[in-house]
């Protein structure tokens, strides 16, 4: 790596199955790879289909440090096979909001001042009309994406959101249906829709039928939410073998970016015949022990925006955030009240050297709603168990989402329900006792990452067979970066994956005298300033080199103290 900033690869849909090192989180599994280092990631591709890679360390994934990641199998392990004619890599696609300008400039005056956190537009594998560029005679916007396709033919087109802020995007082609095919690697019976919805961290799979005249034919992504403010949209160009070189007709704008109709994975809505929560869909691999009537292990994880005064940025004698006018407060985005705090040292390699007291879950911590909690939140959970997460979305600050998004693992997405404006855990407790909470047990959609729409819930289960501690976060980069995420451990100690040989170590450093006690031996003794008792030319250069350094050093400390 060759920029001033440490930096890890993290593998999106890749399970790191014996290679658990590889897994690619900063302080998790991994040191962070140094400024003008190299880090060899080796592993085993064996999650098949559409999953990306992107960076896992500060804000970088939102400034470019990101790429599709595609996992072949042979046509005969498909299901879907016989329904397209073409799956090349020109049709493999990768969305984002873009904010035009550094993350960390946008992370900074968001987060210590009044500025907003919503992006002007949106990208298509990298592209997308934004600026109006003049060059003598020649005017032109910079180049949208085209998509070309042969009438009568059928491609499966594979997508990735590496969406950054809070802000679903809405997928649709003019004049033509999609056929969802598959998500987050995962083969569904499937589903033919007018648009669907894709949010950050997820991958949808869909099969375009080129049945209409040729001609040009608009590819629309939308933004919602946060996305609405400054009314973020992009479009891409899907042109027919024989149509012109030129752009679709019609001018597109925000209001007219989408289709009506049938809409599968549909934000912050009560399911319906025309919108599709993703829990819906029928998967088509063999069922695992995540089907068992009962899980082993069951937590409820509530997620909202909290008004508590974390001291990065209130506070709480001298800029408290109940005492500052509305537009500059800054909300929490927690779980269960608890700010992730990341590890001194990667516990995956280092975890006799975390101090214990950092370590805490939802059980250990007391007061979080009057006072600011961060620690490294932890879960254990037994090796080979049944962990079932039902994730809920309080609702009561913003009516946002979050999608969250599990490493290690894939889960089976067993129920989702928009219930109301907001919602409390207790009343989701109510509801399950009650069996107003229904668990797709057979032939539930395997997934990583899953929205939580808020004032409802998602309940998911994944098989804890993937010895390892494991990230669970919410995938909105601003949420994240300032704790919104937990660490799954699977497993005890002895069953912990053995430490690839010379793995590189870091963590926290204090100065401690030599081993034998006492004062520094000469041989140890700093080198620059030696002392002499034959003055020669070099020793008198050495002891005016001294004095240099000892004017410095008295200069810095009147200056500072």
């Amino acid at each position: 790596m060759e920029v001033s900033e440490g930096n890890t690869i993290h593998w999106h849909g890749i399970h790191q199955r014996g290679s658990q090192h590889m897994d690619g989180v900063s302080m998790v599994t991994q040191c962070p790879i140094t400024s003008h280092s190299t880090f060899q990631y080796r592993f085993e591709a064996q999650t098949a289909g559409t999953q990306f890679w992107h960076a896992h360390s500060g804000l970088q994934r939102a400034d470019g440090l990101f790429g599709n990641l595609v996992v072949r199998q042979p046509p005969s392990r498909d299901p879907h096979s016989h329904l397209y004619d073409y799956d090349i890599s020109e049709h493999v696609i990768m969305v984002n909001d873009w904010l035009h300008e550094l993350t960390i400039t946008k992370f900074t005056a968001h987060h210590h001042r009044d500025g907003d956190n919503t992006p002007k537009s949106m990208l298509i594998n990298g592209k997308g009309v934004f600026q109006w560029y003049k060059t003598g005679n020649h005017s032109t916007y910079t180049p949208r994406a085209v998509f070309k396709v042969k009438q009568g033919k059928r491609y499966r087109f594979r997508m990735a959101s590496n969406g950054i802020l809070n802000c679903p995007i809405q997928v649709s082609i003019d004049g033509h249906n999609l056929t969802m095919l598959a998500t987050d690697g995962s083969p569904f019976k499937p589903v033919q829709v007018e648009r669907f919805n894709i949010f950050a961290g997820e991958r949808f799979d869909f099969v375009v039928t080129a049945n209409r005249t040729v001609s040009n034919y608009w590819f629309k992504v939308k933004g919602l939410a946060d996305c609405s403010v400054e009314k973020a949209f992009q479009t891409a160009i899907l042109r027919y073998e024989g149509a012109s070189e030129q752009d679709p007709e019609g001018t597109p704008t925000y209001e007219t970016a989408s289709r009506e109709g049938k809409i599968l994975n549909p934000w912050n809505k009560k399911e319906s015949e025309n919108d599709i929560p993703v829990s819906w869909l029928e998967n088509l691999e063999q069922d695992d022990p995540t089907s068992q009537e009962t899980p082993d292990f069951q937590f409820h994880l509530a997620m909202d925006f909290n008004k508590i005064d974390n001291f990065h940025f209130h506070h709480p004698d001298y800029y408290p955030i109940y005492a500052i006018q509305k537009d500059r407060h800054l909300y929490m985005p927690q779980i269960n009240d608890i700010s992730m705090m990341f590890p001194p040292s990667p516990p995956l390699t280092q975890a006799q050297d975390i101090p214990q007291e950092l370590l805490c879950n939802h059980t250990t911590t007391t007061n979080c709603t009057k006072r600011h909690c961060e620690c490294i939140y932890v879960l254990e959970v037994s090796l080979n168990s049944v962990v079932e997460l039902i994730l809920i979305d309080l609702g009561v600050t913003f009516d946002a989402n979050h999608p969250i998004h599990l490493h290690g693992h894939s889960f089976r997405v067993m129920d989702i329900q928009k219930v109301n404006k907001s919602i409390t855990v207790e009343q989701v407790k109510e509801m399950d006792r009650r069996g107003n909470i229904t668990r797709k047990l057979q032939n539930a959609v395997r997934k990583d990452t899953v929205t939580v729409p808020d004032g409802g819930f998602s309940v998911v289960r994944f098989y804890a067979n993937n010895p390892g501690y494991w990230f669970l976060h919410c995938h909105i980069e601003f949420h994240v970066e300032i704790g919104m995420g937990l660490l799954i451990k699977v497993g005890n100690d002895q069953q912990q994956p053995d430490v690839p040989y010379n793995f590189p170590k870091c963590g926290s450093w204090k100065y401690k005298n030599p081993p034998t006690g006492g004062a520094p031996t000469q041989a140890n003794k700093p080198q620059m300033c030696q002392e002499t008792t034959q003055p020669s030319a070099a020793n008198i250069f050495d002891n005016a080199k001294c004095l240099y350094l000892l004017v410095f050093y008295i200069f810095i400390c009147v200056n500072f103290i």
